[in-house]
């Protein structure tokens, strides 16, 4: 199963069997647009460790903050949001949708 994600006007294509990820840098602020594991991969630590790069790339290239819009649940039942929680995002007050972590 494919999935679709709005991009402005066009739709990006992530292939669900695909470890993959998209992210921009913005005025000092690290934008996390997606992050995909390959099934057959998940709940095996993959994930922890991409994102664990992907949060080295941002302190590297001086970021203060990094930002997403956590959707959807885990394959294990739990909200994204709990897993970003967990590695130290907050909701932002100026977006409800979005959550942060704030890069010392």
């Amino acid at each position: 199963m494919d999935i679709l994600w709005p991009i402005g006007q066009e739709k990006l294509k992530i292939e669900e069997d695909q470890t993959k990820t998209d992210i921009n840098i913005k005025d000092r602020n690290g934008y996390l647009l997606w992050i995909c594991v390959e099934r057959d991969k998940r709940g095996q630590g993959h994930g922890s460790s991409l994102y664990n790069c992907i949060e080295r790339f941002f302190r590297e290239q001086e970021c203060e903050r990094i930002i997403l819009t956590p959707s959807g649940t885990m394959p294990d039942g739990r909200k994204k949001s709990e897993w970003w929680r967990n590695r130290g995002f907050q909701f932002r007050e100026e977006n409800p949708n979005e959550m942060d972590k704030v890069l010392k």
